[in-house]
């Protein structure tokens, strides 16, 4: 049985499989939909363009240990993640790479 839980934002009545499970209030769902917080998301990052790119570029550094720190602590599941993501998308690759090699001129017609 799925439970229907009312958005505080779009006020429309929507499965639970629908909204964010919200840690910080033990266990409970966040108010706001995914649909919706999705779009406030969206919003934000099209009027915080430059702020975003000044915190970029002011922690250029950070973000590059920290991501560095992650691959090399999770090399395995990346590689397992990286493997199953092509045998999705085998095709759609392919036809991209054929397309980008097209463009350089690397592939024979």
């Amino acid at each position: 049985m799925s439970k229907i839980k009312k958005c505080s934002k779009c006020d429309a009545e929507k499965d639970i499989s629908e909204f964010y499970l919200d840690r910080r209030k033990g266990g409970k769902f966040r108010a706001a939909c995914k649909e919706c917080i999705g779009k406030k998301g969206l919003e934000y990052r099209a009027l915080n363009k430059q702020k975003r790119k000044a915190y970029d570029q002011k922690n250029k550094e950070r973000t590059y240990k920290t991501k560095k720190k992650y691959t090399e602590k999770n090399k395995e599941k990346i590689r397992l993640y990286k493997k199953r993501y092509y045998q999705e998308n085998k095709e759609r690759i392919e036809a991209l790479r054929k397309k980008n090699n097209m463009k350089k001129g690397k592939t024979k017609v």
